[in-house]
């Protein structure tokens, strides 16, 4: 390895070292003043004193983390974009307000170290200068898309679990209503009774439900419930309970349609996927299982007639 190609990174790495060192400092600062902190309102409240938080650094380190990620929130995204990336965090089960700061660190993270890496593999290999400016931007690439590639792998699942979870709420729902339950009581039940079944569709309803008791509206809770996890069945529902509200309509048989009808779109869904089956199975079979029907069907033939040649050579 030619180390004169990395001396142009030493002040780079230079640089990055005395930031750690000084991200460190401030953390066990913060951590001693909060252990303090700690100590003093469990002495004015007669509580008694825990020497020992194994998470405590974990904490600080996070606090520490979530105060730089909001300064450089405010420095480098614009309110639109702020606002897309609230709503992709709370599309993929994340508290949007705790979580984005975080990732805006993810990404400036990755943003620096992919592209390091890159040239730190690139000068490994001793490749040339076109070479060399091609694998850092792969790395910068790299770095702008693997939190959002991350994000999304997270997010499907999650929506996943939403789709085939609501039908189910929807019919404890129509239950609690029959019961003679109200709006917020159904909602609190249906959160209670779904946590262990399918937990995002309790969170959900769970943040319905602490809305409609915080919120002055009601219809806002509802409204917010709906664009959440920008999801067409859980728009449908809030709009249906926006007008069981409004108008005083029947509120258990509105449900009690609505979940037939996701159950029926669920069910269409599953009959496009078995119709595409076919048209995906043709590379399959033409790839793999047609050569081997060759072999067996046409392969003694073609042994004999080899023989036969070879015989009259």
């Amino acid at each position: 390895m030619n180390w004169d190609r990395l001396q142009p990174l030493l002040p780079l790495l230079g640089t990055v070292v005395l930031l750690a060192a000084a991200a460190a400092l401030l953390l066990f600062r913060e951590a001693g003043d909060r252990d303090l902190a700690e100590r003093l309102s469990r002495v004015r409240s007669g509580g008694p004193l825990q020497r020992d938080n194994p998470q405590r650094f974990r904490n600080v380190a996070l606090n520490a983390l979530h105060a730089l990620g909001v300064a450089l929130r405010a420095r480098t995204l614009a309110p639109r974009d702020i606002q897309d990336f609230e709503g992709m965090l709370t599309a993929a089960g994340f508290n949007a307000a705790r979580a984005l700061p975080l990732l805006v660190v993810a990404k400036l993270a990755f943003l620096v170290v992919m592209p390091a890496l890159a040239w730190l593999a690139a000068g490994w290999f001793e490749l040339d200068g076109t070479q060399r400016i091609g694998a850092v931007a792969a790395g910068l690439l790299a770095g702008m898309m693997l939190p959002n590639t991350v994000l999304g792998m997270v997010r499907r699942p999650y929506l996943t679990k939403l789709r085939r979870g609501l039908p189910d709420a929807l019919d404890l729902f129509v239950v609690c209503s029959n019961a003679g339950l109200g709006l917020e009581s159904c909602v609190e039940r249906v959160a209670k009774e779904m946590r262990r079944a399918n937990r995002p569709i309790a969170i959900q309803f769970d943040l319905l439900g602490y809305e409609m008791r915080v919120l002055p509206e009601r219809r806002d809770a509802l409204q917010n419930f709906g664009e959440r996890t920008g999801l067409e069945p859980f728009r449908r529902l809030a709009a249906t309970l926006i007008q069981a509200l409004r108008y005083g309509t029947p509120l258990s048989q509105a449900l009690r349609t609505l979940a037939a009808d996701m159950r029926q779109e669920r069910l269409i869904r599953f009959e496009e996927r078995t119709a595409r089956l076919p048209a995906l199975l043709v590379m399959p079979m033409a790839a793999f299982i047609l050569p081997v029907l060759f072999i067996v069907l046409a392969g003694p033939s073609v042994q004999q007639l080899l023989a036969v040649l070879k015989g009259l050579h």
